[in-house]
């Protein structure tokens, strides 16, 4: 669709194909946590992100392939506007072959967090057969609707939604007025954006890689997290000073540099720790389910930035308060709840 050059609403229609693809993030995340113990999951939601951020530098620079691209076919010209959109249909389709013939249900055949609840449940059993043998713990849950209303009624997991939910709507709101404080406020070019843009995703491709190779503790990442939130108020603020101030090149280099490695703190914390915290909390039975829940919370924050933002960036001081202040008070509960996010207990 984006290949197409005879009407906009081809692309419209195009990104509803690719937002359609949405799910299987889930399903993917579901499929590490089944399979590997937990010790394992951080470094492997890890990996997953690296590969992810390497995809977004690798995509811009194929675009220099096919700047002298000029040929027809039929009455499609291709050109250096829409030869990326042919390419990405091949890759995509070599990509589901791949998956509909070598993918298959890795975790029924090696699903590890089912064996380590059977255990649970065994031990559970042989200590009830001693009082009531007709009131034995079954090896896995048959009913599951009951299970899943926890999700939303368990304290921890609604502070990892309503994180995940905040936390992916403020990164959507620096998306869309990133390029409004490069080239209105501080009247840049389009290369000094792409170096910012390309720095922060190169940043978190190295800290992914970082934390697959050497995993952190549950302590350090539960400290990173916390530290993520002050983050984010502090990225409120290094916008509200350009903004409100301006800066010469001196001050305002220091601080995109700045900004940059707090954004990438904050993309690495919600691809690592509030996947990982939030997979040990739920069953085997449910970890794609409860995946796409938070999945689900953290779309419905980019929906509403990005039908809020033209809004934002003209009121940014109220913004940048109003905003704090939630940070501040999901930083008070985080703290007090500090025990059972260090340590997830099964709901």
């Amino acid at each position: 669709m984006y290949a197409f050059p005879f009407s906009p609403y081809y692309l419209i229609f195009g990104r509803l194909i690719a937002g359609s693809g949405g799910p299987l993030k889930s399903i993917i995340a579901g499929e590490l946590a089944r399979s590997y113990p937990s010790e394992e999951i951080v470094s492997k939601f890890a990996l997953v992100g690296m590969t992810f951020g390497t995809g977004f530098l690798i995509g811009p620079a194929i675009n220099f392939a096919f700047l002298k691209i000029d040929f027809k076919i039929y009455n499609l010209h291709v050109t250096v506007v829409n030869a990326a959109g042919l390419y990405m249909a091949l890759m995509f389709l070599i990509f589901n072959i791949f998956v509909f013939f070598f993918v298959h249900d890795l975790s029924k055949e090696f699903d590890l967090k089912a064996m380590h609840e059977k255990q649970e449940n065994w031990t559970k059993s042989e200590t009830n057969c001693q009082t009531k043998e007709n009131e034995m713990t079954p090896l896995l849950p048959e009913v599951t609707t009951v299970k899943n209303i926890s999700v939303f009624t368990n304290l921890d997991s609604l502070i990892i939604l309503f994180s995940s939910y905040f936390m992916f709507f403020l990164m959507i709101v620096f998306d869309m007025c990133l390029p409004l404080m490069v080239i209105d406020i501080l009247h840049w070019t389009i290369l000094e954006l792409n170096i910012i843009v390309f720095s922060s995703g190169f940043l978190g491709v190295v800290a992914m890689l970082y934390i697959a190779k050497r995993p952190f503790s549950e302590k350090s990442l539960y400290v990173t997290f916390l530290i993520s939130i002050f983050s984010l108020i502090f990225l409120m603020v290094i916008f509200l000073i350009i903004k409100m101030y301006g800066t010469s090149h001196y001050i305002a280099i220091p601080l995109w540099c700045i900004w940059v490695t707090l954004f990438t703190l904050v993309a690495v914390v919600e691809e690592t720790y509030l996947t990982s915290t939030f997979a040990k909390m739920v069953p085997s039975h449910m970890q794609t389910f409860a995946e796409s829940i938070r999945l689900g919370c953290a779309r419905c924050g980019s929906i509403t930035a990005l039908t809020t933002s033209i809004y934002v960036f003209d009121y940014f001081t109220y913004h940048t308060v109003i905003c704090s202040g939630i940070l501040l008070l999901i930083l008070f509960t985080v703290i007090l709840r500090r025990k059972y996010l260090q340590h997830p207990i099964r709901i």
